[in-house]
């Protein structure tokens, strides 16, 4: 496979280990009590506590703080409220401009496992290539999810593989949507940058019905939107061909160009939403149902051309151009289950459907080797991915003569994953043989080159469309069995156990396990700590992704685009040069902390934490095909 000029990203295996110490406070004195006792459902299966009388930290954000923030978006949200989440800010980095990476204790997006109502949400179907945080990694979109319908969001800051899903290294995320009937709550938001630009604007309903039998329905539409913010300086370059190095740039145009070319900051959003949480009783059984539809069109820019660049046709572009990404990401999700009683034992079932899908399409740019035929725009190709998820939960308490009876939960889940990469229409991608404008820039020392142009660089610039080589329709399944115990010892100390055991189509199959604690000295202090291990799949995104990217580094404070290759590791060039196929990660998690209450209106947590990964799945650095093996 010949890739002259080109670089290639591999995905490669790696170990690194974590170490962290996360300090909360919780003062009372500007909230009401209902507030002050708020209780946890994620990281027990037992009753609910309270977050301070939990055995690992886990942090609650109430409908309250989330309308006091004023933020627009999910993932925003969550990281002005709690510190260990982080929500990074990209630009000029492809889709992920339109869906960007969200973190938990510095590990990768694909690292934490979100639910909703306590259900697993599907992953996005783009994977991180360019220089953002999570390069590499396919996350949960939690900008899909609209703040009007959440009732309050529980973030477990700890390693739970052993109890939710072998995903669960960081922690866990459960989104718990809202179930009120009382009012219709409508809400309207307008803002922009110090600035003059990035104008927000959010509006919003929320309302909800009594059902008969006592269940109801709660729903939820939102509309959202976002001009693009621009930080970037003016371009000193020269933009126009010339034959010897001058200062100040010769030619016609270059006094009255508009240096301010390029865009650097947020890009242009437009979001939709649509979502519902429900409930029946029926019988001896209660039905419920939960889904979330949302549709987020965005455009993004890459970097200015030049019209000196060789990749500019200057009868199509005589000042250059900037080129689009523009983006059209549909996420919807659908839960229906039901809850009864068998005997002694509180059964729940319940099925997941999940879909994203992200479409690519390139405007207000050229595919150069198709010459002065070239069109400015094309469709480059398109993402899926989908997930459907069956659980069996069955908990009961159960009498074996200690202090307290022992909660025992146990349990049974079947997932089926599916990925798949359609090309985009030809001339996104194709070889038109027609050659690159000559137009290199002439330094202090070298006159304009007077060589022959050479081959024009094939695809649309900025993201070249996905070829039909690269295209691929893959799935796999696994079936996961668990068992979940906890209780109290004595009147002071409580402890818990949970075994995993998960079997991959793909991956072989792993048992995970998690011993949690919690000794209380007094009502005002105690000390809790966890062992947990982990295993997790490469995801689907990160075993067959593969396509042709334009990136840029920097030459001499200069930045300079390359067309990269980001490829499969069981693909014929990855085969060649000898790199293995993935692994599984695997994963070590232990936390300590204690918990004081000095006062009455006063809490104080420290939670210190080591998480080691074994084998743990990154993006490669760039390598130069000519440099492995000339020729090959």
């Amino acid at each position: 496979m010949a890739i002259t000029g080109s670089r290639t990203n591999l995905t490669c295996r790696t170990n690194a280990a974590f170490l962290g110490l996360a300090a909360s406070f919780f003062a009372a004195a500007a909230e009401t009590a209902e507030e002050v006792e708020r209780l946890v459902v994620v990281g027990s299966r037992a009753e609910p506590r309270t977050v301070t009388d939990t055995a690992a930290p886990v942090d609650i954000i109430t409908g309250a703080q989330i309308a006091r923030t004023g933020v627009t978006e999910t993932s925003r949200l969550i990281q002005a409220l709690i510190p260990s989440f982080n929500f990074s800010v990209s630009t000029i980095s492809d889709g992920t401009d339109a869906v960007r990476p969200a973190t938990l204790r510095g590990l990768y997006p694909d690292q934490v496992l979100v639910l909703v109502n306590g259900k697993r949400r599907h992953n996005s179907a783009l994977m991180h290539i360019n220089g953002s945080v999570g390069r590499g990694s396919a996350g949960t979109d939690l900008n899909a999810i609209p703040p009007s319908a959440i009732e309050r969001i529980e973030v477990l800051r700890d390693g739970a593989s052993a109890q939710y899903g072998s995903d669960a290294i960081a922690g866990i995320i459960n989104i718990v949507l809202k179930r009120q009937t009382e009012a219709t709550e409508v809400y309207n938001y307008f803002g922009e940058t110090y600035q003059g630009d990035g104008d927000q604007r959010r509006h919003s309903v929320n309302t909800g019905w009594e059902l008969a039998g006592g269940g109801f329905l709660n729903l939820s539409l939102e509309r959202r939107g976002r001009n693009r913010t621009n930080r970037a300086g003016d371009d000193p370059r020269c933009q126009y061909p010339y034959s010897t190095y001058v200062r100040p740039c010769p030619g016609t145009g270059e006094a009255t160009f508009d240096r301010h070319n390029h865009r650097f900051g947020d890009a242009e959003s437009d979001n939709s939403y649509l979502a519902f949480n429900s409930e029946m009783p029926l019988a001896a059984a209660t039905l419920y149902a939960s889904g979330i539809w949302s549709r987020r069109d965005t455009q993004a820019a890459g970097f200015y051309r030049r019209a000196l660049d060789p990749r500019n046709r200057r009868n199509i572009y005589p000042d250059g151009f900037l080129p689009m990404i523009n983006t059209d990401v549909e996420d919807a999700s659908l839960t229906f289950g039901a809850r009864t009683q068998l005997g002694e034992w509180d059964v729940d079932a319940s099925v997941t459907h999940g879909r994203n899908t992200f479409e690519f399409r390139v405007t207000n740019s050229l595919n150069v080797s198709l010459g002065d035929n070239s069109p400015r725009s094309a469709d480059a190709g398109e993402l899926v991915f989908g997930q459907t998820t069956f659980n069996l939960d069955a908990v009961r308490p159960l009498d074996i003569g200690l202090a307290e009876p022992l909660n025992l939960a146990a349990g049974y889940e079947y997932r089926r994953d599916t990925y798949e990469i359609k090309a985009g229409e030809p001339d996104s991608w194709r070889d038109g043989g027609a050659l690159a404008a000559n137009h290199a820039e002439p330094t202090r020392d070298v006159p304009m080159p007077t060589t022959m142009p050479g081959p024009g660089t094939p695809g649309i610039q900025v993201f070249p469309g996905f070829r039909p080589e690269n295209e691929a329709d893959e799935s796999r399944h696994n079936h996961a069995f668990y068992i979940d115990a906890e209780t109290w010892l004595s009147d002071r100390l409580r402890a818990g156990a949970a075994l995993r055991y998960e079997d991959y189509s793909d991956f072989g199959s792993d048992l995970n396990g998690k011993l949690s604690a919690r000794y209380e000295f007094s009502d005002r202090f105690a000390l809790r700590g966890t062992l947990s291990s982990g295993f997790r799949a490469p995801g689907l995104a990160q075993h067959y992704f593969d396509n042709v990217s334009t990136q840029f580094n920097f030459v001499s404070g200069t930045a300079v685009g390359r067309e990269t290759l980001t490829t499969r590791n069981d693909g014929a060039f990855a085969r060649a040069i000898g790199v293995e196929e993935l692994k599984e990660e695997t994963s070590l998690s232990l936390s300590l902390g204690f918990v004081a209450r000095p006062f009455d209106n006063l809490s104080l947590s420290v939670d210190a934490y080591l998480i080691e990964v074994d084998d743990r799945i990154v993006l490669s650095s760039r390598l130069d095909g000519n440099r492995i093996r000339p020729g090959l």
